[in-house]
């Protein structure tokens, strides 16, 4: 399907663009006075345009924090997690997290790539 090619290099773009490299320095400093809102949850809804927003949000809370790079992927795995409701909280734990899970490696842009073809 070469709409769900565009797609998935389009996310793949996003995810290199921003959490791709090793960070370069520390969070801000005031981090450790104010808390990071934590990004909107996505709950599995068949549009394009809100998963895009949504992944661009959690991009951008991984990049604050400094999520960046391949030493923390398994941070940012967990933490897609935690963002996610309703059907795409239950496809994640099923299919990435679950310890009956058919595949039992998982590396973030996976995942991500696993939800858009799952829900888009």
């Amino acid at each position: 399907n070469v709409r769900d090619g565009i797609g998935v290099q389009r996310l793949l773009t996003m995810i290199d663009e921003q959490v791709g490299s090793d960070p370069t320095d520390d969070p801000p400093a005031y981090l450790k006075l104010a808390k990071l809102p934590a990004p909107p949850q996505y709950e599995g809804k068949d549009d394009a345009d809100k998963f895009e927003v949504w992944l661009q949000s959690l991009l951008e809370y991984f990049s604050t924090l400094r999520l960046t790079g391949k030493g923390f992927d398994k941070d940012r795995l967990r933490l897609a997690g935690n963002s996610l409701g309703g059907d795409a909280a239950t496809w994640f734990y099923n299919t990435v997290k679950s310890p009956t899970r058919e595949k039992t490696h998982w590396t973030f842009e996976e995942a991500i790539v696993g939800l858009y073809r799952r829900f888009i």
